[in-house]
């Protein structure tokens, strides 16, 4: 009885020792999705005929798009990275991965003879010093004008 235990012990520590496992490698992309608050189709007020197309997955101008569903081979990530400070007040940043130029968003509420909106405020950096930006408003009505 103490031979078969002990040889029951050996096979099974030989088993358990030289047992091949297969390991899976995780292949899955994690796609980048867009605030929610942010989406849906945006007019501009300072162009005529501009708009801004943010879903859950892209963020379209008429000349440029970026998608977060799209991923290059030598860039570890998808095409569109988002980032946003921690301060309530910030806004978000939109840019291509891998490069350094970011257009920044946040959802304001404007005026317009005397009746309130809900506009995207798109803030462009001109030059570093002095620090200087270009404001462009962004809203849900077509012909709005101000």
């Amino acid at each position: 009885m103490n031979k078969l235990i002990k040889s029951l012990a050996v096979i099974g520590v030989a088993l358990t020792a030289f047992s091949t496992t297969t390991t899976h490698a995780s292949a899955k992309h994690h796609y980048v999705t867009t605030p929610t608050t942010l989406r849906g189709r945006w007019y501009s007020l300072n162009k005529a005929h501009e708009t801004l197309n943010i879903t859950k997955y892209t963020i379209q101008n008429g000349t440029w798009k970026l998608s977060g569903k799209k991923f290059f081979k030598g860039i570890n990530g998808p095409e569109l990275y988002i980032g946003k400070n921690k301060s309530p007040h910030s806004y978000y940043w939109f840019s291509r991965n891998g490069t350094d130029a970011a257009a920044q968003f946040r959802k304001v509420t404007i005026k317009i003879k005397g009746t309130k909106y809900t506009a995207l405020k798109e803030r462009t950096l001109i030059d570093y010093y002095p620090l200087q930006y270009k404001m462009t408003y962004w809203t849900h009505h077509k012909d709005l004008k101000r």
